[in-house]
Order: C-alpha cells, then sequence, then structure tokens
C-alpha cells in the first residue's frame, strides 16, 4: 500500500498550504518524494480534480472533487451531536457539570447537559429549562452579542428577580457587565443564583461575534474559583474548535 501512503501524505501537504497553495520544491521536501514521481503524480490527481494547479505561479491547492468529499463529510456529521461531545469532552477534562444552551425566540434554553460519574453534587440543569438573562452565565455569553433591540426583548423588563445578594439587578449594571464578557469572550454567574454555586459559559461563534449557543460548567463556587484558570483555558480551546466547526458547517450550508 505504499502508493496509499504517497497519496495521502501529498494529499495533507497540499491541505496543509496557504492559499498561494504549494510548489513541487516544497512537496517534494515534505513528502520525501522525488519530483519526477511528484510529477506523475499529480499529473493524475489534477485529471482526478483532486488537486489543482496555479497556472502562474505553478503552485498545487486542493481541487473541487477534494473539497465535495470535505463538504459532505461534514454535511453527513450532526451538529448536535458534535456540541455533545464538546460538551462531554470538558465534563471529563474539568470533573464539572456541563451543560450547551441555545438561544431561540428571544430566550435562552439549556439543550444538553451532562454530568460526570465522580460528582457526588447534582447541580441539575434540566433540558428546557430557561437560562435567567440577567444573571445566568450561559445567557449573559449570548446576550453579550446580541443588538440593543434583543437586549431589551431579553432583558430589559425590570425589576429583576433577585436570588442572593450577588444578583444583577438593574439593565445599567447587565449592561456593563456584557461589555467585560464581550471583551473576555468569557461569561460568569458568580453565585447570582445560589449562594456557594457558580458558573462558568463560553459562547460558540457561528460567524463573526455572533452566536446562538454556549457550553457552560457550573459546581460549588470553591472549586470554581480554585480552578479558574485552567478552566477557562479548557472552555477556550474547546470554543475554538466548535466555532470553527459551526462556521464551516454554516459555509457549507449544513
Amino acid at each position: 500500500m505504499e502508493w496509499l501512503d504517497r497519496f495521502t501524505i501529498v494529499m495533507d501537504s497540499v491541505s496543509e498550504a496557504t492559499v498561494d497553495g504549494i510548489g513541487i520544491s516544497q512537496l517534494s521536501r515534505d513528502s520525501e518524494i522525488s519530483k519526477s514521481t511528484l510529477h506523475r503524480m499529480l499529473k493524475s490527481m489534477i485529471e482526478k480534480e483532486l488537486v489543482a494547479q496555479n497556472e502562474v505561479t505553478k503552485n498545487y491547492y486542493l481541487g473541487p472533487r477534494a473539497m465535495q468529499w470535505g463538504s459532505r463529510f461534514i454535511q453527513s456529521q450532526d451538529p448536535s451531536e458534535r456540541l455533545r461531545t464538546y460538551c462531554k469532552d470538558v465534563a471529563k477534562v474539568t470533573g464539572l457539570y456541563t451543560y450547551l444552551s441555545k438561544y431561540q425566540a428571544n430566550q435562552v434554553y439549556c439543550i444538553y447537559s451532562y454530568q460526570p460519574s465522580n460528582i457526588r453534587n447534582n447541580y441539575f440543569v434540566r433540558v428546557g429549562q430557561q437560562m435567567p438573562a440577567h444573571c445566568s452565565s450561559s445567557a449573559k455569553a449570548i446576550l453579550a452579542y446580541k443588538s440593543e433591540s434583543e437586549f431589551i426583548k431579553m432583558a430589559g423588563g425590570e425589576p429583576y428577580d433577585v436570588f442572593t445578594s450577588h444578583t444583577i439587578r438593574d439593565a445599567s449594571a447587565l449592561s456593563d457587565e456584557l461589555q467585560k464578557v464581550r471583551k473576555e469572550q468569557i461569561a460568569y454567574c458568580l453565585e447570582e443564583m445560589e449562594t456557594g454555586i457558580s458558573a462558568i459559559s463560553i459562547p460558540f461563534f457561528h460567524s463573526q461575534q455572533e452566536t446562538d449557543v454556549c457550553l457552560s460548567v457550573v459546581g460549588d463556587s470553591n472549586t470554581i474559583l480554585k480552578n479558574m484558570e485552567e478552566i477557562k483555558v479548557e472552555l477556550k480551546s474547546t470554543a475554538k474548535k466548535a466555532s470553527h466547526y459551526l462556521q464551516n458547517a454554516q459555509i457549507l450550508g449544513v
């Protein structure tokens, strides 16, 4: 199967190249395949539309058939299932209860939750539960990127329900909080809904600065605060992957 190994190496190199493509010399260095052999391979690959060649620079880039394969692969994936996988992965790394929330009809709802088996306490967020716009980290993570009119629909009605001494009590304070969310691209609920319980949420962007979905972790405040930086690193790493996936899925019409 040596031919398949060579084919895979060449396709990997071409797919990882910049928008300008990759030249035959660089391909030869990357693949450790002679230029003469590469020329024969690439000629056949061009005929099959797996790669294409820029007539001016002579560099190679992915052809339409490779793009079609990639598109079909992404279209075959269930976006919801992929997001649930991210949720489970974060739970396993952090050891925290995790859940996904989605913006719909001017409200934010929990659409999935996952509790690692090692958690003794049950920080239960039920699927379908509406997340308070003024104090839940999940609603803040999404509301921060909505228009002023959407803000008014979601959080314009005062007075707000007060759950603890830390609960945000007016739209002005919430607006200030959302500015911080936009700056850091992460939202917090530090004992705003329940004393001793805190949550952190991060948006998944389906387009530049546009989000309808976020991922949250929740646990006792001592654990959250003690491991804050590690949790944020994991959330941001996951959000980067999830956002990349959602943006590609949207481009390809999933």
